[in-house]
C-alpha cells in the first residue's frame, strides 16, 4: 500500500460510449498520485478497445478484464489488485471535477479520523441540476443513503470490514458499506464545491436497485441490526414522524423483531 496514493476504481459493464469521458476526468487531476484501474466486468461493446487506448495513454492506467460477475465482484477485485491508501471508485458513465482528489485526500491526510470524503454533486445525461442529498448524520444515513457512491474512503478501512458486501448485489452496495465504515466510530466530510457528476440514465442499475427497495432495505438492517438497535432502540415513533412511509412501518417493525431476537 502506497502511501498517499489514490487509487481510482472504474467498473465497466457496456459503458464503453462513456468510458472515455470518466477517464478524462481522472487524467485532468491536479493531484498527480494516483492509479485508476479499469475492470472490463464482461463488456460486448467498446470497452475493451478504449481501455486500451487510455492505458497507452498514461502508465498510471491499468486494466483488468474478467467475466461478467457483477458490479460487487468487479469493484471488490479491483480494489484488491490496487496499492493505493485511499480508494475512490468512479463509474464509467460518471466524471469527476478537476480538483477533487486534491481536496479529498487533504481531508484525510488531515483528519486521521476521517472514514468517508465525498462533497457536492450535479446531475447530468437525462437531468441538468444539482445532485441534491440530505445532510449527513448517522441516524439519516440509517434511513436513507446520502452519501453517493464516488466517495474517497480508506483501503485499510475497507480491507476491515470486508469491502462490499455480496449478498447486495441487487444495488445499494455503497450505502451498506458506508454503514460499515462508520460501525464503529469516525467521521465524515463534505466538500463545498462540487465535485461529481452522476449521469442519470433511465436503464440504469440505480432504477432496477429502487424496484427492490424494501427487500433490500431489510438486508442492511439485517447487515447492521446492532447500529439500528443503538440508535433507534426506543425511539420507533420518533422514527415514524421522521419518516412516515409504508417502507419504514415494516422496517420499524422489523427493529422491533430484532430487538427481541437479541433479548432472547
Amino acid at each position: 500500500m502506497k502511501k498517499g496514493l489514490v487509487s481510482v476504481i472504474i467498473p465497466c459493464y457496456n459503458q464503453g460510449c462513456y468510458l472515455s469521458e470518466a477517464l478524462d476526468s481522472v487524467m485532468r487531476q491536479t493531484y498527480p498520485n494516483w492509479e485508476c484501474i479499469i475492470i472490463n466486468d464482461g463488456s460486448k461493446d467498446q470497452t475493451d478497445a478504449v481501455a486500451k487506448e487510455y492505458c497507452q495513454k498514461d502508465s498510471r492506467i491499468r486494466y483488468i478484464s474478467q467475466e461478467n460477475s457483477g458490479v460487487i465482484a468487479a469493484r471488490n477485485r479491483a480494489v484488491s489488485e490496487s496499492s493505493g491508501e485511499f480508494i475512490l471508485p468512479l463509474d464509467a458513465d460518471d466524471y469527476i471535477s478537476t480538483h477533487y482528489l486534491e481536496k479529498a485526500v487533504h481531508v484525510m491526510q488531515s483528519d486521521s479520523s476521517c472514514k468517508i470524503v465525498y462533497g457536492k454533486g450535479w446531475l447530468t445525461g437525462e437531468k441538468n441540476e444539482p445532485f441534491i442529498l440530505p445532510p449527513f448524520s448517522i441516524e439519516g444515513l440509517l434511513r436513507d443513503n446520502c452519501i453517493y457512491n464516488s466517495s474517497m474512503f480508506r483501503r485499510q478501512d475497507f480491507d476491515t470490514v470486508g469491502g462490499y458486501n455480496p449478498n447486495m448485489k441487487d444495488g445499494y452496495e455503497d450505502w451498506n458499506l458506508w454503514l460499515s465504515l462508520l460501525e464503529s466510530g469516525g467521521r465524515v466530510h463534505k466538500l463545498g464545491e462540487i465535485v461529481y457528476y452522476y449521469r442519470i440514465l433511465s436503464h440504469s442499475r440505480t432504477s432496477g436497485a429502487d424496484r427492490n427497495e424494501m427487500k433490500l432495505r431489510l438486508q442492511i438492517m439485517e447487515n447492521h441490526k446492532e447500529l439500528y438497535l443503538k440508535h433507534y432502540n426506543g425511539q420507533y415513533d420518533r422514527l415514524l414522524i421522521l419518516s412516515p412511509s409504508r417502507i419504514w412501518f415494516k422496517m420499524v417493525s422489523a427493529i422491533c423483531k430484532l430487538r427481541k431476537s437479541i433479548r432472547k
